[in-house]
């Protein structure tokens, strides 16, 4: 038994099976929810249309993400098909290759026993199993930032040749460019904190003036090229691209309590894997390193993890980031330590925090992710199909289907069918309503921000079908009525006058010119 448990292979077989119970199980049942129609529909109309530089939203112009995610939706759909397993699996991959790489650092860094423990303290991690199971961004950029943080630390603080240094370096340039083409400079405190994190445990500023400019260089390059490219064919839009400033997401005075809070909020947030951060402090630790160059290079590693995740977490506050969820790159650095607590078990840990950790441990290293296993299954089982019963997909087909009635009993071929803000709120439900469109009648769907383009478009245009948002939260039903008076008529399809999608609700109106 300890055998096999010691055999890479049959370790990493262990982990790719957990993964897929994780990640893989049940992930296309229920429709597209929440922002994942965000990723969705630009990826899809990549393959339509070609848009490769400027992601498009039914035919708006869409930059408030960078082109990473919907180049990997599209991507997979073209080899799997257009379904929601497709656009999740490239999540669910992200999530699988996260917990491999964390098993191959932990290794390199700790041992063989610490590898099973990371590469299941990250594939277990209940923060990461939402972001894992979704078409979202942040898995990707997550693994991105993985890349860029490990294969820099390795760089810097672990490796012994300069082949090996400059080797680490490029590919921590790869992860730079990765996370940025994923979600932009979000990732950029963990790389920032992992530079100033080697200087304080070398004590030196030696670390910057290593293989680090060779990632700056690399990476800012590559980054630099990619960014002129889609900012000259953002340039070249007939309308003006939707962008999303970062002030959204940094200091405003009300956020105070949030910002004041965000490092214990972060370390709370990322439990029970976080817990592993509070090992690599104190005089036992240093002590238990005292006198063997390989359990003192490992510790030197460990330092840098835990001054990595503090340093990272410290400058989202600084900025002003008060949600917890925006400092999610910074785990990444966590679950190498998970192994090398696991590995020091019944080896160099001290006596005393060898009890703390076999509490920690549930006991036995066998309990805890059993525990967290049991856990997923819940969320898998339980949660996640709460969540994903408020897709609109199924009122996008209902409607999509009363929409094409109504328009076949008019003697309607090409109908022109616009919405603002429940694209905003809900992009599936016109996704679903367009691909619900039978034969005989197209559906032309268009994002037309505040209807400028209505208001431009007003002689010599066919009449067209209006989705409007009249919710607590909306009054642009209103607003458009009043704009555009006498000329609206109300639409009643399936016996319906309102249509209901989670807290949203909209109203169909015929535009007449």
């Amino acid at each position: 038994m300890k055998r096999a448990a010691g055999s890479s292979p049959v370790q990493i077989l262990l982990l790719l099976l957990v993964c897929a119970l994780v990640y893989w199980t049940r992930l296309g049942v229920g429709g597209l929810h929440s922002t994942e129609a965000h990723r969705v529909v630009p990826a899809y109309e990549m393959l339509d249309h070609g848009h490769w530089l400027v992601p498009r939203m039914f035919g708006q112009p869409y930059l408030r993400k960078p082109p990473g995610m919907p180049w990997a939706i599209a991507g997979m759909s073209e080899l799997l098909g257009r379904t929601p397993f497709a656009a999740r699996a490239v999540s669910a991959l992200s999530a699988t290759l996260m917990a491999v790489v964390a098993f191959g650092f932990a290794r390199r860094w700790f041992g063989p026993r610490a590898a099973l423990a990371a590469g299941l303290a990250q594939a277990l991690m209940p923060v990461m199993w939402e972001t894992g199971r979704a078409a979202e961004i942040e898995a990707l950029n997550n693994l991105g930032t993985q890349i860029a943080a490990l294969c820099l630390i390795d760089a810097l603080v672990f490796a012994r040749t300069r082949r090996v240094r400059i080797l680490g370096a490029i590919t921590a340039a790869a992860g730079v460019v990765w996370f940025a083409l994923a979600k932009g400079p979000a990732s950029l405190p963990v790389v920032l904190a992992v530079v100033a994190a080697a200087c304080v445990a070398k004590r030196s500023i030696k670390p910057l003036l290593g293989p680090v400019w060779i990632t700056i260089t690399l990476a800012g390059g590559v980054v630099g090229m990619f960014a002129w490219l889609i900012l000259r064919a953002a340039g070249a839009e007939p309308v003006d691209p939707i962008y999303q400033s970062p002030e959204a997401f940094l200091f405003e005075p009300g956020r105070l309590v949030g910002v004041a809070t965000l490092i214990p909020a972060a370390f709370i947030q990322s439990l029970p894997v976080s817990l592993a951060l509070l090992f690599p402090w104190g005089r036992d630790a240093r002590d238990e390193a005292a006198g063997d160059e390989t359990r003192e290079r490992a510790f030197s590693v460990a330092r840098v993890l835990a001054w990595a995740w503090l340093i990272a977490v410290g400058l989202f506050m600084v900025m002003g980031v008060r949600n917890p969820r925006y400092t999610l790159p910074a785990a990444v650095l966590i679950p190498p330590l998970v192994g090398d607590v696991v590995a020091g078990l019944g080896c160099w840990l001290h006596p005393r925090r060898e009890r703390i950790a076999r509490v920690l441990l549930l006991g036995r290293p066998a309990a805890w992710p059993t525990v967290l296993l049991v856990a997923a299954g819940v969320y898998i089982g339980v949660i996640e199909p709460r969540r994903r019963g408020t897709s609109g997909t199924p009122v996008g087909q209902r409607l999509g289907a009363a929409i094409a009635d109504w328009a076949s009993a008019r003697g309607i071929e090409q109908l022109r069918i616009e919405a603002d803000g429940l694209i905003e709120a809900r992009p599936e439900v016109l996704l679903a309503v367009e691909q619900s469109a039978p034969p005989g009648i197209s559906f032309l769907i268009r994002w037309d921000p505040t209807f400028r383009w209505l208001q431009d478009h007003s002689a010599g245009t066919d009449d067209v079908l209006l989705l409007l948002r009249d919710d607590a939260s909306s009054d642009e039903s209103e607003q458009v009525i009043e704009r555009f008076g006498g000329r609206l008529t109300p639409v009643i399809v399936d016996n319906s006058t309102v249509w209901k999608v989670h807290k949203y609700r909209f109203r169909l109106y015929l535009l007449k010119f």
